[in-house]
């Protein structure tokens, strides 16, 4: 059955008359039969009367017929209920009989009916002394769906009551549906959120190991770059002191053949003695030079490798790595301006700090001179509080603004025909937020060059000196 009526279509409303009497189920017929085909316009007209108004439908406007189906005992109803109910056509409205002998009066038959079909209307009927009203009220209580009235009735007081709980009931179901209706789009609401938040925690895990690879790739990078330019460095030590060798070898076997000719002179040896010393000077430099770059390089290469916290120098850890990249800053000048003595210990990742000044050195080296031409870098490290202050600028040429605000996106690149990766800024901007747990700020303009400024936590330790 439907349960709400459609615009203009009809309700059939099924109604229960439970009463032991058979001319009280008579007179329930004929008042709910004539409410079929009048009872709407006459409230309506009684309405308009009474308010002095013109007559509206908004109040009754349901059409609604009426199906009356009637029991003769309290035992009776219940199985009637309990049919109605398996053949999903439930009663709207129940007028119901208090006394009922010889069998189930109507109190305890509510009971039993509200057990199998709580959503009911009833109205419960008494025209006995020996059923007073306290003691229905002691027994079945104030409920929302109940209501009371004394026989006898009269045809109006039915047909009220049987349209007012009919629209009531219908109300009720419509609210129930839509109750239904929104816990169901809830449910479906939310399990669509579940989905999309695991989707979200899948792709942010995806997303967290392709920036570990990232970096461990820029690392590999750098130090791919860092072995170029040290082998390349190293080759001009390496050839002066190999042809410092193979002068000296030269001498030697002069020498030995003017002894073995007896025609060894003072001068010869002096001059020989001489050549010798200068070429070993030579060769002693050179090997020291190639030996430092080889050094600062190991040092380096296992900082950014490694990613253990410990106590540093702050200011080694720095000179070391720009020591390192010496190939790469061949014509441009750096100039270090520290308040902190080379004493002053970090405790943080030398290894990430020595990754950040290679990022951003190479930046300058790339983006701010052109590969190559002349330049300047100024490194100014302070400390105030609990802070350490890390200033990276050079004089190159500088970005606009819109470069400026894209300076720290992954991918975003100037020098993508020249193979640039867009990813060294990004990098250094995670590296200083997330693992060193500071901040970085950019600061550009055309012509007037860059300026990084870093701001590190300082960790207090027992070794800090």
């Amino acid at each position: 059955m439907s349960l709400t009526p459609i615009d203009n279509e009809v309700f059939h409303a099924r109604i229960l008359v439970v009463d032991d009497n058979e001319s009280i189920h008579e007179d329930y017929s004929k008042s709910l039969n004539h409410s079929n085909t009048s009872v709407n316009k006459r409230l309506d007209e009684l309405g308009s009367e009474l308010f002095e108004d013109e007559p509206s439908t908004s109040q009754y406007s349901m059409a609604v017929q009426y199906e009356i189906h009637h029991a003769f005992q309290g035992e009776e109803a219940v199985e009637m209920v309990k049919t109605s109910m398996e053949k999903n056509e439930p009663y709207v409205l129940i007028f119901l009989d208090v006394r009922m002998p010889p069998g189930m009066d109507g109190i305890t038959a509510l009971g039993e009916i509200w057990k199998v079909c709580p959503d009911v209307e009833v109205v419960l009927c008494s025209a006995y002394s020996d059923y007073s009203w306290d003691d229905v009220l002691s027994t079945v209580g104030v409920r929302e769906k109940l209501m009371y009235f004394s026989k006898p009735f009269s045809p109006m007081t039915i047909q009220q009551m049987a349209l007012s709980l009919t629209n009531k009931w219908v109300l009720s179901q419509k609210a129930k549906d839509l109750n239904e209706e929104l816990e169901r789009k809830v449910d479906i609401r939310t399990s669509q959120l579940r989905e999309s938040r695991d989707e979200l925690k899948s792709s942010l895990e995806n997303l967290r190991e392709m920036h570990n690879l990232l970096v461990e790739s820029e690392k590999m990078a750098a130090l791919g770059g860092l072995v170029a330019g040290v082998a390349h460095e190293i080759n001009t030590p390496l050839g002066i002191g190999i042809t410092g060798v193979s002068f000296l070898k030269e001498k030697v076997q002069s020498i030995e053949k003017h002894l073995v000719e007896k025609t060894l002179r003072q001068s010869t040896l002096e001059e020989m003695l001489a050549s010798a010393d200068e070429s070993l000077s030579l060769i002693s430099n050179n090997l020291k030079r190639a030996a430092d770059l080889v050094k600062s390089f190991k040092q380096v290469a296992a900082d950014q490798i490694s990613e253990q916290c410990s106590s540093f120098s702050f200011m080694q850890c720095l000179k070391e790595t720009l020591f390192s990249l010496g190939p790469k800053l061949r014509n441009i000048e750096v100039k270090i301006n520290s308040e902190i003595h080379e004493t002053f210990k970090l405790y943080s990742y030398p290894g990430i700090i020595s990754q950040i000044v290679v990022n951003l050195v190479m930046n300058s080296v790339i983006h701010g001179y052109d590969n190559g031409s002349e330049g300047l870098i100024e490194i100014d490290v302070k400390v105030k509080k609990n802070l350490l202050f890390f200033l990276f600028k050079d004089y190159g040429i500088g970005m606009d603004a819109e470069t400026k605000q894209k300076v720290f996106d992954p991918f975003f690149t100037t020098k993508r025909a020249q193979g640039g990766t867009g990813l060294g800024c990004h990098i250094t901007y995670n590296l200083v937020y997330q693992k060193l747990k500071g901040s970085i700020s950019c600061e550009s303009e055309v012509g007037k060059g860059t300026c990084f400024e870093i701001l590190l936590p300082i960790k207090p330790r027992a070794d800090h000196s």
